[in-house]
């Protein structure tokens, strides 16, 4: 690789960085994450996640391990460390998906393939939140990696490399990690039309390397909880949770059959456009195309499954990246692929000026910048305009450029209207060491203020605990004060913001007659 091109990824990267690299931490994710890192690293426990000195048994808890490893170096009360853990997981996805685009194609096509990559807004985003899902992105990446090139060459590594990404994506989110390789490598088996293609994969192998980890953390947990433990992540939270049963059904997040149909052409912007001529490539040339099984498969499988976010779609995004890739090296040769890289086109140049908002948005020094940066390089690719239709990575480098200074704007607009991090801070400043309880169920404030204090705090259930007056942290509608206290408590606000959809208070609340209003 020449020097330049290391140069040239050196800088694209640090600009990947950057935008919102401390926005907070926002809701609905990002306080709990945090909160469970932090709690992580000062117990020590990496088997059993907590929240607020309680077991979280969602997931898994290999991301948490690695927050709270950031936490340990950096410090546990501050966003940013848990947030390098996912810009960590979302630069090493680039780079795979780089080698693998590159090695299928050419080096342009495999920087092609990561600059798609990294300026569709749901994984631009997902890399900068701090949230499970960038990690295991990486690990479907890598195993998608491995997995091409254990066919390909049948080599021990590549089995072993195969076996572990396999495990790590279950350490990370339980059984959807496996279950989407599995779904990819069975349209795979279709594909090649060998229904035996799993015997190519030295499964003794990749059996036993995705077994020892998996397994060591299972007894682990069985030592410590026992079955109610093993049975709240694999059953009620795997299980339970896919199929839309009972006790996993009230987790929330249950979307009909046809809820990605809808979110995937909105999370893949702005390369929506050119996705969909290149996945009609692809589904053309179904028996040669190495990536179509890693969309397809997954897709199918995410689509049957009850529970459903945007989110959960991204790690299809490596593969979709390099099919966008592959299609664009090739150059459209129908009139309406044209006209849908026209409008790809259209939507970068649009985007190069909409850094400029945050002159008028109260940030002119910002806005101007990183203006400056993104109308500067549309300058240049027009003064080089001769080179676009022929060099469809000078569309990938402009698209990137308008992303990354577009969200720097963004982040820092919205930051004080989202950031939960910065209201419980002065939150805590307001109640000057004095115990603040929240509501029971909260899990914002349950995350963030144990991450801030190293302690516990108090929660109120009002079905089930005997109240007592004090200072009390909650979120409640912005239209209407929600009031969880017994009939005839008062409630002095002492600090509120509007946050979001929500509104957090902070107020003291006295039982029965005292000052301030009832609610």
């Amino acid at each position: 690789m020449k020097v330049s091109t290391i140069l040239f990824i050196g800088i694209f990267l640090i600009l990947f960085i950057i935008p919102g690299i401390d926005h907070g931490t926002w809701r609905p994710d990002e306080p709990r994450v945090a909160g469970i890192c932090a709690e992580m690293a000062l117990s020590g426990d990496i088997v059993v996640p907590r929240l607020n000195g309680r077991p979280f048994l969602e997931k898994p808890p290999l991301y948490f391990i690695a927050g709270s490893l950031a936490g340990r170096l950096f410090g546990t009360d501050n966003d940013v460390p848990y947030r390098m853990v996912s810009l960590i997981f979302g630069i090493l996805t680039l780079w795979i998906t780089f080698s693998l685009s590159s090695r299928n194609g050419t080096v342009p096509e495999g920087l092609m393939a990561a600059g798609i990559l990294a300026s569709s807004w749901q994984f631009f985003q997902m890399a900068r939140w701090i949230q499970i899902d960038s990690a295991l992105v990486c690990f479907i990446a890598l195993a998608m990696f491995s997995f091409q090139r254990l066919l390909r060459d049948n080599r021990m590594a590549d089995a072993f490399v195969f076996g572990l990404s396999i495990g790590l994506s279950f350490l990370v989110k339980g059984f959807v990690g496996p279950a989407i390789i599995a779904a990819a490598v069975l349209i795979e088996s279709i594909r090649l039309k060998n229904i035996l293609l799993v015997l190519r994969l030295r499964p003794a192998v990749v059996s036993a390397t995705l077994l020892v980890p998996v397994t060591a953390w299972i007894l682990s947990l069985y030592l410590q909880g026992g079955w109610p433990f093993v049975r709240e992540v694999i059953v009620i939270n795997n299980v339970m949770r896919f199929l839309g049963l009972s006790q996993g059904a009230v987790l929330g997040h249950q979307h009909g059959i046809l809820y990605y149909f809808d979110h995937f052409p909105r999370d893949f912007l702005p390369w929506t456009f050119v996705f969909i001529p290149a996945f009609i490539s692809s589904i053309r040339n179904f028996r040669k195309d190495t990536y179509i099984s890693w969309f397809i498969g997954p897709f199918i499988l995410l689509c049957i499954s009850s529970t459903k976010r945007g989110i959960y779609l991204v790690p299809l995004f490596p593969a979709a990246a390099c099919m966008t890739a592959a299609w664009l090296n090739r150059l459209p040769g129908m009139k309406w692929e044209r006209v849908m890289l026209a409008i790809t086109r259209m939507i970068a140049v649009i985007a190069c000026f909409l850094p400029f908002a945050g002159i008028f948005l109260g940030y002119p020094l910002l806005g101007s910048c990183a203006g400056i940066i993104s109308a500067g390089c549309l300058i240049f690719v027009w003064r080089k305009r001769s080179l676009l239709p022929a060099a469809p990575s000078a569309l990938v480098i402009l698209m990137s450029m308008a992303l990354f200074a577009s969200a720097a704007v963004y982040y820092q607009y919205m930051k004080p209207s989202e950031d939960y991090l910065g209201f419980t801070r002065e939150a805590l400043v307001q109640a000057d060491g004095e115990d603040i309880s929240i509501v029971y169920g909260d899990e914002m404030f349950e995350g963030l203020i144990p991450m801030l204090t190293g302690k516990h705090v108090a929660t109120f259930e009002a079905a089930t605990d005997t109240f007592r007056g004090g200072l009390y942290l909650w979120e409640t509608s912005r239209r209407k004060l929600y009031n969880p206290f017994p009939e005839g408590s008062r409630i002095d606000i002492i600090l509120e913001r509007d946050m979001g959809s929500q509104k957090a208070v902070l107020a003291r609340v006295f039982s029965g007659a005292g000052p301030g209003r009832e609610n």
